[in-house]
């Protein structure tokens, strides 16, 4: 699909699943409200929830910064976005879901929230540029491979509220500092 760029209204409170599935030539999404120094995703604040697969396959996004006010994050949210290098998730998220992230090999940079609770399944596989990831304290599971594959991971900082690490979470990787 060849659509470039998309204004939301800054009362949408929903994206719902698979939005922009396969929008490769995307390169911005942004809302009303946002600056000209934003990320290519600038959601509005109005926005409480991101539907599975809304951003899958959006091979051109560089960089989203999810506002607080969104709550829910479905699975597969940003799956495939390989030119994708930074990512900041909403305060209020909780958990982040299955293939979350998967093969965003651009990513370098991620703030995860200090409201997470868990990681799931394979969230952040494959993010072969991802260098370091700093768990916030509130998680208490690490999903099976979710971070398998992140070849230039090489510091992790897993505090002691983690009860549940899956499967070969951090396998596949040469970290240096865990």
């Amino acid at each position: 699909v060849s659509l470039e760029s998309v204004t939301i209204g800054n009362s949408v409170p929903e994206i719902g699943a698979s939005a922009f599935k396969g929008c490769t030539s995307l390169t911005l999404v942004t809302s009303e409200k946002c600056g000209k120094d934003a990320a290519d995703v600038c959601l509005p604040a109005s926005l409480k929830s991101i539907g599975q697969s809304a951003f899958e396959g959006c091979t051109s996004l560089k960089s989203a910064a999810l506002p607080d006010s969104v709550t829910t994050i479905g699975e597969r949210a940003f799956d495939s976005c390989s030119s994708l290098a930074s990512l900041t998730i909403s305060s209020k998220v909780s958990t982040i879901g299955f293939r979350f992230c998967f093969s965003c090999s651009s990513l370098e940079s991620l703030t995860l929230p200090d409201s997470l609770t868990s990681i799931g399944q394979d969230a952040f596989n494959s993010c072969s540029s991802l260098k370091s990831v700093t768990i916030p304290h509130g998680v208490t599971s690490i999903g099976k491979q979710a971070f398998v594959a992140c070849g230039d991971l090489a510091s992790v900082n897993i505090p002691g509220t983690v009860t549940e690490i899956g499967e070969n979470a951090f396998g596949a990787n040469d970290i240096i500092q865990c």
